[in-house]
């Protein structure tokens, strides 16, 4: 579905847009590479990092909530972000496709980072603690992220995914003359989405409230800093 909106929006002829008023105006950029691969490298050498470095000592939890499959599996986030990535690129070029590459792992090494610096347990931290694991691999790999609640890295990643496609539908927009209020109904959907996601996560007993306000506050700042730094001012409000 989000390739052939991709494909509709590359169809569309831009509509009665002065060149002052495009969009979209860079060429990619080395900066765009070393983000790109400096969120990787981050996420990457973050994903086993020892929670040695947490900086809260948090009080061992009560007995809580049973642990339980995640209702949005951590891959159908990623494939979420690598399909609009693929999308935005048929629309706008690597332009957009590296910002939304840039949004996904930039966000997602920060999130690492402050997970291990927070070390905060998981509702069902206790409930953990009790099961039966197959190895005791599986059981130490277990309850470090039993102690990885903050902040919500589904959360950081699903608004951090549609805070940039909202940017992106944006500057489409602009480049096509749409209205200012389609224009700005092109961020209610996506970020409607990434708030079910997010809700999932207390659902699913694996986050506090706070995790995933703290992770939507996070993906979204990121990338709005990201694309402000990047790509200045919207050139049509």
């Amino acid at each position: 579905m989000k390739l052939l909106i991709a494909f509709c929006l590359a169809a569309t002829p831009s509509v009665g847009v002065s060149e002052s008023n495009k969009g979209r105006d860079r060429d990619l950029s080395w900066t765009d590479a070393g983000l790109i691969l400096g969120g990787a490298a981050g996420y990457l050498g973050l994903h086993k990092a020892k929670l040695k470095w947490a900086i809260i000592d948090w009080s061992e939890p009560g007995p809580g909530p049973r642990w339980q499959e995640d209702t949005v599996p951590t891959t159908a986030v990623i494939g979420a972000g690598v399909l609009l990535a693929l999308s935005s690129g048929v629309e706008g070029g690597l332009v957009e496709a590296a910002g939304m590459a840039q949004a996904g792992l930039v966000t997602t090494a920060v999130t690492n980072i402050f997970k291990v610096l927070f070390a905060r347990p998981r509702p069902d931290f206790v409930d953990r603690t009790t099961r039966t694991y197959d190895s005791p691999e599986q059981r130490d790999e277990e309850l470090r992220d039993a102690r990885l609640s903050l902040p919500s890295g589904h959360s950081s990643a699903a608004f951090a995914f549609a805070t940039q496609t909202g940017l992106w539908l944006h500057r489409a927009g602009c480049m096509r003359g749409w209205s200012t209020t389609a224009r700005y109904a092109g961020y209610i959907v996506p970020l409607t989405i990434a708030s079910a996601v997010a809700w999932t996560r207390v659902s699913d007993n694996r986050h506090y409230p706070s995790d995933v306000v703290a992770g939507a506050l996070l993906g979204s700042g990121v990338t709005l800093g990201l694309d402000r730094w990047q790509n200045g001012r919207p050139r049509c409000p």
